[in-house]
């Protein structure tokens, strides 16, 4: 059966779900009963960068680190935490025992893009970030990343193309999410939303993905819709 949840996590990073604070929370609530939980504080350390709380996210890879020092999600997380505030040479010699080889893990590349961007390599910063979001179209901050690096290095026309699809992306995270959280009752309504839905990733040339996303509009959902 066709899951909305399914088809609207697929184009929306969980963490959009909600707030950084309150996914903070809800991590932490999480490792209280499971302390060994390795995808929950991982998780914990995206909502805290998220919230720009990066020491306490600092502080918390590194404790997964001192448990854990070959988790490469970790590792990254740490790296953009050290970043964030400041600390360059830190976060380039944790890297350094990370390099970019023929099929890095995304993670991984985006922390280096993220260095790159406060070293103002914006050249490199630029390409890695567009790896990034070729291996993650969705992943809507490093769409913006790659935006501003565009105009950083001249590149005009590339970085309005390159902000334009990354406002369509925002649309389309938020329209999606509108499906989660709105009444299942309101059948219209949300014939609605998938075919504005399936607008936008036609706009940004997902055509597989929005000929479902038609379908289901077209099928109401398998329900009725509203009188």
């Amino acid at each position: 059966p066709w899951s909305i949840e399914e088809h609207v996590f697929a184009i929306v990073p969980p963490e959009r779900a909600t707030t950084p604070d309150s996914g903070a929370k809800l991590m932490r609530s999480y490792l209280e009963k499971r302390p060994e939980d390795r995808h929950s504080h991982r998780a914990l350390g995206r909502y805290l960068i998220l919230g720009q709380r990066f020491a306490e996210a600092e502080k918390e890879m590194r404790a997964l680190l001192a448990g854990h020092p070959g988790d490469v999600v970790g590792t990254a997380l740490l790296a953009e935490a050290l970043v964030m505030q400041g600390q360059l040479d830190a976060a380039r010699a944790l890297l350094a025992a990370r390099p970019l080889g023929d099929d890095p893990p995304v993670c991984i590349v985006r922390s280096w893009a993220e260095l790159k961007r406060a070293e103002q390599d914006w050249e490199t910063a630029a390409k890695l970030f567009a790896w990034v979001v070729h291996q993650q179209p969705d992943d809507l901050a490093s769409q913006y990343r790659l935006g501003q690096a565009f105009v950083r290095i001249g590149r005009d026309e590339e970085a309005e193309a390159c902000l334009q699809t990354a406002e369509r992306k925002d649309r389309l995270q938020t329209e999606s999410l509108r499906l989660v959280w709105g009444s299942r009752e309101k059948i219209d309504l949300m014939v609605e939303i998938a075919i504005g839905v399936g607008d936008l990733l036609r706009e940004l040339e997902r055509p597989a993905e929005a000929s479902e996303w038609y379908r289901q509009a077209r099928n109401g959902f398998g329900r009725p819709a509203n009188s």
